[in-house]
């Protein structure tokens, strides 16, 4: 589909050679790559997630059996097994460990990318490519779970790669049949990162866009057949094998709790207002979201997809985006993750939207630019408040302030000197700038907030395996896996404390938080000594005193 232009415009993307543009791209994907893989080791798991799935791909590996997913031991049925075969193969190459979990992900985040790319730019040339490459490994949600030992990231690779296969079959290039049958490959592999959502997604994406263009009865198509069947036997064994073991209770816990109870209901306490995702998608996509003023022209789209390849394309990402998202919106669990697989259709909209502006005036509107710019000071100052508030640092607040500017500024230079597709390039390095120069500083003060690695390790030094760990009123999930599942579980009271100390003639371990150390010196019988302070939490020796009662 292309637009009259009411301005000639000569940007610089424009006039690179083939050799350079290909150089650019594998530049990003590196730069991406390298910043992911640098950060991913500094600092502990964190959230229920991580740390229950390192686990579990650690007790297949040692047990030998790729099937069933235990955690302690006891059979673990809420996801499919694809992530801890990834983190499985990744224990064999780098052992055990944070690095080890999340480099799965990271790379799954990067094929994605570079998928995006492949497949946009023959259709709507270099520049939409890059940019919706750019925007899609830039953005802040993305990292996050770049570099997250997380399922999330496993099913947006093999939902996209399956989605850009489907698009590559529908505009019957050659090969179409090839890319109808690896599209299956990839939907199978997506069932078996999280289950009915390889099914649902591509259904909510791909029935609304051959409907508006008229090509619903592309899915009548002979060759779908063998797609369907390959998709079977990617899928299946592990579901067959599942029930075999383990009968009706697998289809309770795996299709009924977790997927249906989960949508339909609070059960799994993840429960949040329709409109949750909005402001998840604007944050998410920063700092890209303060740039776009213009989208593509759908209702143009709409008119024209029937004779252009480039509207239905527009057609297809809009569908891919808009009826998932709706139905997300609509499920009562509502996580951030959830709508990490919509984002390759976000970035491609948002870049064709910028490509579009572009095209139109040459520029990015001032408006715009100075709203961008605005925000963009705006966070900058903001962060080394919120290190203080938040973590209590001072010099490291201040350096993140000055590490977010560099790319702004540089964003605003370019602007100024008429380079907007070069001001934009800028942007993609607003957050991989920071972490990478950061994060040797910043994570080892940060990440004790978030996760218990260190603390935790340092009290495995003193205990032993009679007189385990006591975690007083201070629930967290990395306590479980950082003490080898050893700990007591969270000690609710003082009277509860006491029970445990029984056991304990004269000596004992106590993890907590600062705030509980005032109780701790009520222990009857007991001195309290604080060893080791780590974010909000305290490792305590407590000691009884002398002729105290055993």
């Amino acid at each position: 589909m292309t637009e009259p232009t009411t301005r000639q415009t000569d940007l610089w993307l424009d006039s690179l050679p083939p050799r350079r543009q290909r150089l650019l791209v594998w530049a990003l994907l590196g730069i991406v790559l390298l910043t992911v893989l640098v950060v991913i080791g500094q600092y502990g798991f964190f959230g229920p997630d991580e740390p229950r799935y390192a686990r579990i791909a650690q007790e297949m590996l040692e047990r030998g059996d790729a099937v069933l997913p235990t955690l302690k031991g006891v059979p673990w049925m809420e996801k499919p097994p694809l992530l801890y075969w990834l983190i499985m193969g990744s224990y064999l190459i780098f052992g055990f460990g944070e690095f080890a979990a999340r480099f799965p992900s990271a790379v799954l985040a990067v094929v994605t990318m570079g998928a995006l790319y492949a497949a946009l730019r023959p259709v709507y040339g270099f520049r939409p490519a890059l940019l919706a490459a750019a925007i899609l490994g830039s953005g802040g949600l993305y990292l996050g779970f770049a570099g997250a030992a997380a399922t999330d990231m496993p099913l947006t690779c093999c939902l996209t790669l399956g989605l850009l296969g489907f698009w590559q079959f529908l505009q019957r290039r050659a090969g179409a049949n090839l890319y109808l049958w690896g599209a299956c490959l990839f939907f199978g592999l997506a069932a078996l990162a999280k289950g009915l959502l390889a099914l649902i997604i591509p259904f909510l994406a791909i029935y609304p866009a051959l409907a508006f263009t008229g090509g619903l009865r592309r899915l009548l198509h002979p060759r779908l057949l063998p797609g369907l069947l390959i998709f079977a036997l990617v899928a299946a064994p592990w579901f067959i094998l599942m029930y075999q073991r383990e009968g009706f209770h697998f289809i309770l816990v795996f299709f009924i709790n977790h997927h249906l109870a989960r949508f339909f209901t609070t059960i799994h306490h993840h429960s949040q207002p329709f409109y949750f995702y909005l402001p998840v998608l604007i944050l998410g996509l920063l700092p890209w979201t303060p740039v776009v003023v213009r989208l593509p022209n759908l209702r143009h789209a709409l008119q024209q997809a029937r004779q252009s390849p480039q509207a239905a394309g527009i057609v297809y990402f809009a569908g891919w985006f808009l009826i998932p998202f709706l139905f997300f919106s609509v499920s009562v669990a509502k996580l951030p993750g959830y709508i990490l697989p919509l984002l390759p259709a976000a970035a491609t909209l948002l870049a064709l939207g910028l490509d579009r502006q572009l095209r139109r005036a040459g520029r990015l509107p001032r408006g715009s630019v100075r709203v961008a710019s605005g925000l963009f000071l705006l966070v900058a100052a903001a962060a080394p408040v919120f290190a203080w508030y938040r973590y209590h640092l001072t010099w490291q607040g201040i350096l993140l302030g000055l590490l977010l500017l560099p790319a702004p500024l540089l964003f605003l230079w370019l602007h100024r000197r008429r380079r907007p597709d070069q001001a934009l390039l800028a942007l993609t390095l607003y957050l991989l700038f920071p972490l990478l120069t950061a994060a040797p500083a910043l994570f080892p003060v940060v990440a004790p907030y978030h996760s218990h690695r260190l603390i935790c390790r340092e009290a495995m030094t003193l205990v032993s395996s009679g007189q385990p760990l006591l975690i007083y009123r201070h629930f967290h999930h990395t306590n479980d896996y950082y003490t080898d599942y050893t700990c007591t579980p969270s000690i609710p009271s003082l009277t509860a404390l006491i029970g445990y100390l029984e056991n304990y003639p004269r000596q004992a371990y106590v993890l907590t938080r600062q705030q509980h150390m005032a109780e701790l010196a009520e222990l009857p019988d007991w001195t309290a000594q604080p060893l080791t302070t780590r974010g909000r939490s305290v490792l305590v020796r407590l000691n009884r005193r002398p002729g105290g009662t055993s």
